[in-house]
């Protein structure tokens, strides 16, 4: 099989204090369906046992497909960015550290590029909550121009560009990257600026899981500054 119908996806997953997900995340990965992947893992100046638990993690399974990246903390759209210098996959995908993936996540996503021959995907995803476990909703995100300004006014969910996007490399290159001086608005900026270069397909499968816990950044308005 050659790396047009088999590509690399670099998956990039910016960490800081996520010690009661990781491994969580990080098994939902390494079990997905599809396995030609690199997993670039940057470790944003974390205060807690994060980076520990990954590297006992790491010992344990022997497992050479994941690399971390270790950088004093610069928030989370800048470890995004490092992540992706310092992959080397066509595809990228892009996860937060308390979110899980779907078995079949990755697989859906590149058989639909390479089908559609198609330089973005995203999927649906459901959400639930952290202390019971609970499926609150599924969302199918909009994926236009209106959609993206929606979310902004919040008049809808969010397309959870962190966590469901997968895309080509070269499309990352002219839309990005992601702005290290927004927060959670950096997802949106993302967004908007590469819906001005592509289209983006959307899957509509519940793929990803997205964990609602307190003071989640999500949930703070005033973070979304511009």
């Amino acid at each position: 099989m050659n790396s047009k119908e088999n590509p690399l996806v670099s998956i990039i997953i910016p960490m800081y204090n996520a010690q009661k997900w990781i491994n969580g995340l990080l098994h939902s990965i390494l079990n997905q369906t599809y396995q030609n992947i690199e997993v670039i893992l940057v470790n944003d100046g974390s205060t807690d046992e994060s980076l520990a638990l990954v590297e006992k993690f790491l010992e344990e399974l022997g497992e050479t497909r994941i690399q971390v990246v270790n950088q004093e903390n610069t928030g989370v759209s800048e470890a995004r960015n490092e992540g992706v210098r310092n992959s080397i996959g066509e595809l990228l995908a892009f996860v937060d550290s308390d979110d899980i993936w779907i078995r079949e996540k990755i697989e859906r996503q590149v058989n639909t590029m390479i089908e559609l021959d198609i330089a973005a995907t995203a999927c649906s995803y459901a959400i639930f909550r952290d202390s019971n476990l609970e499926i609150l909703d599924v969302v199918h995100p909009d994926w236009s121009t209106l959609g993206v300004r929606n979310w902004l006014l919040f008049r809808s969910y969010g397309g959870l560009l962190s966590s469901t996007l997968m895309l080509r490399r070269e499309i990352f290159y002219k839309a990005g990257p992601f702005r290290s001086d927004l927060s959670l608005s950096a997802d949106i900026d993302f967004a908007w600026r590469l819906l001005s270069f592509t289209q983006v397909k959307l899957i509509r499968e519940p793929l990803v899981a997205y964990r609602l816990r307190p003071n989640q950044m999500h949930k703070t308005s005033d973070l979304l500054i511009s």
